[in-house]
């Protein structure tokens, strides 16, 4: 299948953008998902949590930058809790967060008990042009790659103004037919009147910028000398959740949008908002340590950008970030 360049076009009329989606047509072992479960042999299943907590214990640290080998894309979901970022770079941090903190742009009938044959989208967040700090880019380019998963709309794990969270699982396929599930959570935009990628892109580009932000100010801090053992520990545990976003149906007219994350086991905290930075740190679920490194990189992100930037809602459970915002003066 020839690669078919796809458009769609801002919701504002002052800034045109797009995305670019080009398909890639998936690897043989990929492929497999696709085709019918129902054969003589039944396939294995195994207990996502256990290879899970394996891979969060050996490798959380590489997951930051993705998994290698032939079979990577189908063994995304499996990477652990920590979310993917574009590499540093030849450009400035201060370059890539301009970029990636613009924003963006903007059928099948789905069983919402079966499984789900989607595509998640890879955004081209590498190799940032050194003048997109100066000019505004016209569109945001992305890949597709196929995802399995169920959407369970009969169990809401959460609801805010703007989306609500349902629990979700994404199917792994082996090439000896062994199958893993993978819990995660799916968020869909209630309010939206047609399935839109624009909202979901633009969240899944500010969680990367959140994620850049992040591992510099990991390196910052681990090169203090007098920084406390313990501190130190917990501060290699900082990251931002594994994430995507998945069309489903016609990329052109997807049927459904959702924004997936690596779900969380344990008390949901909130160690900031975008008004409130006066946490307790007596709270029910919160260590204090990682609260006050919480409160360190809220405010190392404003002095190192000069007060033009400021990251903030810092939650989720223990030191893995969900929903982070930035906020920046310029835009």
């Amino acid at each position: 299948m020839s690669p078919t360049l796809l458009a769609f076009p801002k919701s504002t009329d002052k800034k045109p953008v797009q995305i670019d989606l080009t398909y890639q047509h998936p690897d043989p072992e990929v492929q497999e998902e696709y085709e019918d479960s129902s054969s003589e042999s039944e396939p294995n299943f195994k207990k996502s949590e256990t290879r899970l907590e394996k891979r969060n214990n050996t490798s959380n640290r590489n997951s930051s930058i993705g998994l290698s080998g032939s079979n990577t894309q189908s063994k995304w979901a499996l990477g652990g809790l920590a979310c993917t970022m574009p590499s540093h770079g030849a450009v400035g941090l201060k370059t890539q967060l301009g970029f990636l903190g613009q924003g963006t742009l903007s059928s099948v009938h789905i069983n919402k008990d079966g499984w789900i044959y989607g595509q998640r989208l890879i955004f081209h967040t590498n190799n940032i042009p050194n003048q997109s700090l100066f000019r505004k880019v016209s569109f945001v380019r992305a890949d597709t790659q196929p995802i399995t998963l169920r959407v369970n709309q009969d169990q809401v794990i959460g609801q805010g103004s703007m989306r609500i969270t349902y629990k979700a699982v994404v199917k792994i396929v082996e090439g000896n037919g062994e199958v893993t599930l993978v819990d995660y959570v799916a968020k869909k935009r209630f309010h939206d009147l047609t399935p839109s990628i624009e909202k979901h892109a633009t969240d899944a580009l500010m969680y990367e910028a959140s994620a850049l932000l992040l591992d510099s100010f990991k390196k910052v801090l681990s090169r203090c000398r007098a920084l406390h053992k313990a501190y130190r520990k917990k501060l290699q545990l900082l990251e931002v959740i594994r994430h995507a976003v998945v069309v489903t149906g016609d990329v052109d007219i997807p049927s459904k949008v959702y924004f997936i994350e690596a779900a969380l086991k344990g008390k949901y905290v909130k160690y900031s908002s975008n008004t409130d930075f006066n946490v307790d740190e007596e709270e029910e679920g919160i260590d204090p340590i990682i609260c006050r490194l919480m409160n360190t990189f809220t405010h190392w992100s404003y002095h190192e950008s000069a007060g033009q930037q400021l990251i903030c809602d810092l939650q989720g459970v223990g030191p893995i970030i969900t929903d982070p915002q930035i906020i920046d003066v310029d835009q």
